[in-house]
């Protein structure tokens, strides 16, 4: 029975940080870039996505 209860410890201790939405957006995501055919919609969801990624990952940031 002393056995399992360090097993338990060991397992809850040794456990993952949590990961935050901001961390997993930035693993994944990548800028967008729009083209002018593009409709206006499109832009406007491009831009909101690209200041996104400004201020969690630091795009544009060398």
């Amino acid at each position: 029975m002393l056995c399992i209860g360090f097993i338990i410890m060991h397992c809850v201790s040794t456990a993952a940080p949590p990961v935050t939405a901001g961390a997993l957006f930035c693993q994944v995501a990548k800028p967008i870039i729009w083209h002018a055919g593009d409709t206006r919609m499109t832009k406007e969801q491009a831009d909101r996505h690209n200041r996104i990624g400004k201020e969690l990952c630091g795009w544009g940031k060398k």
